[in-house]
């Protein structure tokens, strides 16, 4: 309940702040909500089973089955983090072709654990969840760790890789028989685990806020303007305010990465609207031009000017009535000719 109070509380504040709909669509911290509660009906499982309750042989259903949600949750949250996978593997854009991989995956997995555990072979149901869980240990690893290190939180992400070394770890008696970490009997193991999730959820508290932090220190979309200058002495010049950063602060770009960003600029004129200005990374060429270009702008991280929507979009956070272009200094030259002629 206190992680979705925060979420809620986020959500609100940086629809004001920012004026951005899709931050009112960022269901990446529910997701990881869900994943907490499958932990505590495995929990609630486990309470029974240790107290004798007569659970009437569902607890190896109840097991596996939370285990799998727990794991399908979390590869869905995957997608929605601002410095995950996506950035590097076009697959995990939270578009439908992720969404399908994961739940398609789910359902297989799920059903044919189920029907071992029915058929009186549980270990190897146990293989399926062990195989799910160490895919989400291992992504989920690199979207955590990744986006501390990212926001300069090097001490927490240090702890998030101590963190999922011991869920690894946990995972290790399901595939080897090890006396002193038996899952059934071993107060190692159930050391391990309870300390892993108390952890994974100081974690997620900490990652709620350090997302609130960020976004709520960027500057306002109306406060931000850009002018494209044209070519100067042989180089494309542009001129950029920034708040706290920089105040009509001219800057020298490569013809790629300008072309970038006269395509992002174009793009959110074309579509004043709200939820428009959206300029899919095919059209932009790679991932690496957007962290080239903030590099070459000054720019500490790439979301104070161009925001993503966790689907391979980007498009700048420049209100349009900011953004000038030049075009007579602009449209003598092909490339950059084409790319305006989209916006009569």
């Amino acid at each position: 309940m206190l992680i979705l109070s925060i979420w809620q509380k986020i959500r609100l504040s940086l629809a004001e702040i920012q004026s951005d709909e899709h931050i009112k669509r960022d269901y990446g911290l529910i997701f990881i909500i869900f994943a907490i509660v499958a932990w505590i009906l495995l929990a609630i499982a486990d309470l029974c089973k240790l107290l004798n309750y007569n659970l009437y042989n569902l607890y190896e259903p109840i097991r596996i089955s939370s285990s799998t949600f727990n794991n399908l949750f979390l590869l869905h949250a995957v997608s929605f983090f601002e410095y995950g996978p996506h950035k590097e593997y076009k697959i995990f854009n939270r578009n439908v072709s992720w969404s399908n991989l994961v739940n398609i995956t789910f359902l297989l997995c799920i059903i044919l654990a189920l029907f071992l555990i029915i058929s009186g072979i549980s270990k190897y149901a146990d293989g399926l969840n062990i195989f799910l869980s160490l895919i989400t240990v291992f992504f989920l690893g690199y979207s955590l760790i990744g986006t501390f290190w990212e926001r300069g939180m090097k001490s927490i992400a240090f702890l998030t890789f101590i963190a999922l070394l011991i869920a690894f770890i946990i995972q290790i008696p399901y595939m080897i028989d090890l006396e002193f970490i038996n899952p059934e009997s071993s107060i190692v193991h159930h050391f391990l685990r309870l300390n892993y999730k108390l952890a994974f959820v100081s974690i997620i508290f900490t990652l709620a806020l350090s997302w609130y932090l960020e976004t709520a220190n960027l500057p306002k979309s109306t406060k931000l303007h850009l002018a494209f200058l044209g070519l100067v002495n042989e180089k494309w010049k542009v001129q950029l305010t920034i708040p706290n950063l920089y105040v009509k602060e001219e800057f020298e770009l490569q013809g790629h990465l300008h072309e970038v960003l006269l395509m992002l600029a174009v793009e959110k004129l074309r579509n004043c609207d709200l939820d428009g200005g959206w300029l899919h990374i095919n059209k932009i060429g790679h991932y690496a031009s957007l962290t080239k270009l903030t590099k070459a702008l000054s720019i500490p991280k790439r979301n104070i000017l161009i925001e993503n929507d966790y689907r391979g979009n980007y498009r700048l956070r420049i209100s349009p009535d900011n953004i000038e272009i030049s075009k007579d200094s602009l449209s003598n030259y092909p490339k950059l000719k084409e790319i305006l002629d989209t916006l009569s």
